[in-house]
């Protein structure tokens, strides 16, 4: 049941709708990351005393987070002990051109940019997880097959304090994923468990090399929702 409501200032001078979608909450700290997918800003909060403490653009072009530009398009936040990691949507801009799917990461107090790394327009890389004992980032590629190409999959990276470093990366292998979309992580941390939106299935990875162990179809047409990180395998 719902235990706490309230209102949290994420932009106070900010008239135009954010639309805040990515998300991460350290309890401990009590910090709150989100991320504007109307403006392309990250927002670092401190959600019991209700303060901004920082906020910073996604685009290079550093501007306001009132401004509506919807071109990275982040969707969702994973943090680690020292670092923030933003999943970018990317795909056709208004404006006629194209933005690769993208993976930032940032240092979690100062959100100064540490790394950035780019895949194909249609990867639209969707929910992100981190496994901070092997300095992993795992991510969900949702692809875009209207853009000509599919770019269905799943990404794994690893980080230091330098940026990422490319780990493997499943090419929707066996063909069947449609709309990757979840992941959650078994508690030996050695499968990787990914939700498909748009076919109803669970794919079941090895994470340590990114091959498709096994599937089960659980719906049709429309799972959808971020698998949840406490499993029972």
């Amino acid at each position: 049941g719902l235990i706490l409501e309230q209102d949290i200032n994420i932009c106070i001078e900010c008239t135009n709708p954010l639309g805040p979608h990515a998300i991460a909450i350290n309890s401990i700290t009590n910090d709150l990351y989100t991320a504007s997918i109307n403006s392309d800003f990250l927002f670092h909060i401190d959600y019991e005393n209700n303060s901004i403490l920082n906020q910073i653009s996604l685009n290079d072009e550093e501007l306001g987070p009132d401004l509506i530009i919807k071109s990275l398009k982040p969707i969702q936040c994973a943090i680690s002990e020292d670092f923030i990691f933003v999943s970018c949507q990317g795909g056709p801009w208004a404006n006629g051109t194209d933005i690769n799917g993208q993976i930032k990461m940032y240092n979690r107090n100062t959100l100064d940019s540490i790394s950035t790394y780019e895949l194909n327009v249609d990867s639209q890389p969707w929910h992100i997880i981190t496994d901070t004992l092997s300095s992993r980032v795992y991510v969900a590629l949702s692809g875009e097959s209207s853009l000509g190409e599919n770019g269905q999959g799943v990404l794994c990276l690893t980080y230091t304090n330098n940026g990422f470093n490319f780990e493997w990366k499943n090419d929707n292998e066996d063909g069947n994923m449609s709309r990757p979309h979840g992941l959650s992580l078994s508690s030996d941390r050695m499968k990787l468990f990914v939700s498909d939106r748009s076919n109803g299935t669970i794919y079941i990875l090895d994470s340590q090399v990114g091959e498709i162990i096994s599937n089960k179809t659980i719906g049709y047409n429309g799972l959808g929702g971020i698998a949840t990180t406490s499993n029972p395998w």
